[in-house]
């Protein structure tokens, strides 16, 4: 009839069990990738890696934009009809402006930057919810494992206390009283069953049906250098690429110039013989003082809010490390003194048993004396799931990847 506990080396074995809800489960970092490949904002990254691409490549060019090509024919055919003929072909080539293409290229270097640090943002920042997905997982579990033990326990004290019922050593209100437990555990274990199952299904559709993996405590790894945080990284690449346009719009002040090559072959009437000519043309827009003040406040805006932006992840992100730091601290402290619960609650009830074996304590108090030990066993497992989780949290402040 006694009370089946974990010991705390069970206890941290349990964790590496806790979600092991098929022989087909798949460890956290293979579970990430799954889910990052249905994300759409990783969707979209990828195809701006292949834009950006583009841009370096069109930046890197010798000229601006595309050259264009212009035919015209002319004719007096439909007029006095004295044969005159006129054609011309002209060939337009953009041209960059003094310092236009360096600053296009670095612009678009920088923004392809941009996008590869989003996306190792995004995928630290899947992470922590996959991370939360998990542990949620195994805390359900083990909420369901001691509903498991508490259900066996009742059913124990149920069969015993009818087998002292049927022989007179106990009344039959004991009886009720043992069957009315083992009702109210039978509930509690379904309850818990339904909760597992719905964090076992949020954390599949997170992963496109992947089940959880084994919810595998996770070592403190060596704190990085905040600047090599993926978050910080990707608000700094931003500032760059802002920079980037700000010399953009330094340098293009005006339209490009254009450089047209033309060719033209002509006569005056029918008796002349034709004329050939090549010419050359040098178009060179003046510049828009208003349009210019535009672009340049607008690309200065712009950086300014990047500044801004990488100050103020720069400061979430040394404020959640130190929290995360000092509640990995608390949680393993407050495991250290449930533990010290978790004996005492055990001595109690084997003297609770004891006494309640000899006569010498009512069904009643052996049951609120194993409901406090089951509290006091539910209370450890959940600190166990909860130390592992603070250490998740703690990889997670520091850009660390399952």
């Amino acid at each position: 009839m006694g009370l089946a506990f974990l010991s705390p080396g069970r206890g941290l074995c349990l964790l590496a069990a806790l979600a092991s809800t098929t022989t087909h489960a798949t460890p956290l970092g293979d579970a990430l990738e799954q889910a990052l490949a249905r994300q759409p904002e990783a969707q979209a990254l990828h195809a701006r890696q292949d834009e950006q691409a583009a841009l370096r490549s069109a930046a890197g060019g010798w000229l601006a934009d595309a050259p264009a090509l212009a035919v015209g024919y002319r004719s007096d055919q439909w007029t006095d009809d004295q044969g005159q003929r006129e054609w011309e072909a002209e060939l337009a080539l953009p041209l960059w402006l003094p310092g236009e293409r360096g600053a296009r290229t670095a612009l678009a270097t920088a923004e392809g930057e941009v996008v590869a640090a989003r996306l190792a943002a995004l995928r630290l920042e899947l992470a922590g919810t996959l991370r939360d997905a998990l542990w949620d997982h195994a805390t359900a579990r083990a909420a369901l494992d001691l509903a498991d033990q508490r259900l066996a326990t009742a059913e124990q004290l149920e069969a015993d206390v009818a087998r002292r019922v049927a022989v007179g050593e106990l009344a039959r209100a004991d009886l009720l009283l043992a069957q009315q437990e083992t009702l109210t555990a039978r509930a509690a274990r379904l309850e818990r069953q339904t909760v597992l199952e719905q964090k076992r299904r949020r954390f599949s559709l997170l992963t496109a049906g992947t089940e959880p993996p084994a919810a595998t405590p996770e070592s403190v790894a060596a704190a990085l250098s905040l600047e090599q945080h993926p978050q910080l990284e990707s608000a700094r690449h931003e500032v760059a690429a802002a920079q980037g346009a700000v010399q953009v719009a330094t340098a293009v002040r005006r339209p490009g110039p254009e450089l047209s090559v033309f060719g033209r072959r002509e006569r005056g009437n029918a008796v002349e013989p034709y004329h050939d000519s090549l010419g050359l043309r040098l178009s060179l827009p003046f510049s828009s003082t208003p349009r210019a003040r535009a672009a340049d406040a607008a690309a200065q805006a712009a950086l300014t809010a990047a500044l801004a932006r990488y100050d103020q992840v720069r400061r979430q992100l040394g404020e959640e490390q130190a929290q995360a730091v000092a509640a990995h601290t608390t949680a393993a402290t407050r495991l250290t003194l449930l533990e010290q619960a978790r004996d005492l609650a055990q001595q109690r009830l084997a003297l609770a048993e004891k006494a309640f074996a000899l006569g010498e304590h009512s069904l009643l108090e052996l049951l609120r004396t194993r409901s406090a030990a089951f509290d006091t066993a539910a209370a450890l497992h959940e600190q166990q799931i909860a130390l592992a989780r603070a250490a998740a949290h703690l990889n997670q402040s520091h850009g660390v990847l399952p």
